[in-house]
């Protein structure tokens, strides 16, 4: 993909107010059954791991708009789950060859402004590759048997959407949760009661998504191990977790790729 190639959405103002409400529903309910994937320490590990949580259901509700804007046929809540079970997938698409199965990888991009945005030839494209049961892992594999292909859309924050204050009492309501968390299955007004202390505030009307490239079968060639601690775009990105990757320059971008369905 060349850099003029990258998309820049949002969502309007109801439509943001909706999305982000129930974002942030989502990620106090499920927050009992949700990995600290990076591996977070210290007081602010669950107000980080919250707000990771709302941006990635963010970039998939404006992701999903946005393709329903092109015209594309999105099947409503396909490969979602109850809070306490982990997603399929985050977006099924209907296309000419057949449905495709879609995740949004969303990456945060620190100390840059909307004004002199990155090089985007340069900004990677990064697969989660922990173990043998990760992302990486599952890249082929297709959860409805009705999907065609399994894809990876690369997308871009510049700012976190979300600000989540979670003070001590909060920390000692969630040690209550995971103690009896096999009770909380459909009990997700008693979390929220839980976590009542728990704030979520935007960080901004208006919230912008970069949306690159995307990877399929064909690409996956590209991809190489990306150890924890690599560093992207002058310091921009830091992993913190062992990844599959590439640069986004040597996919194809989303723009090409819907051009193609």
């Amino acid at each position: 993909m060349r850099g003029d190639e990258t998309i820049v959405t949002a969502l309007g103002p109801d439509e943001w107010q909706n999305a982000f409400e129930s974002a942030c529903r989502y990620a106090l309910c499920s927050l009992p059954w949700t990995i600290n994937r990076m591996d977070y320490r210290g007081e602010n590990q669950y107000a980080m791991r919250v707000e990771n949580i709302i941006t990635g259901k963010l970039a998939e509700a404006v992701t999903r708009t946005f393709l329903i804007k092109k015209g594309l046929t999105v099947v409503p809540g396909a490969g979602q789950t109850p809070y306490w079970l982990a997603d399929h997938y985050d977006l099924k698409i209907h296309t000419a060859n057949g449905p495709e199965e879609w995740d949004v990888k969303t990456l945060h991009l620190r100390h840059l402004e909307e004004t002199t945005p990155p090089d985007w030839e340069q900004a990677p494209a990064l697969i989660p590759d922990r173990h043998r049961h990760d992302q990486w892992c599952r890249r082929l594999l297709c959860h409805d048997g009705d999907s065609r292909v399994r894809r990876y859309l690369f997308a871009f924050v510049l700012q976190k959407p979300v600000h989540v204050t979670w003070p001590a009492a909060a920390t000692e309501a969630f040690r209550e949760l995971m103690a009896g968390r096999e009770r909380l299955e459909r009990q997700d007004d008693f979390i929220l009661r839980m976590l009542h202390d728990v704030q979520c505030r935007l960080r901004a009307p208006v919230w912008r998504l970069y949306l690159t490239a995307v990877a399929g079968p064909d690409e996956w060639q590209y991809f190489r191990p990306v150890p924890r601690e690599t560093v992207f775009l002058q310091g921009a990105l830091r992993t913190r977790i062992q990844n599959r990757g590439c640069l986004t320059r040597v996919l194809p971008s989303l723009s090409h790729v819907l051009d193609q369905l």
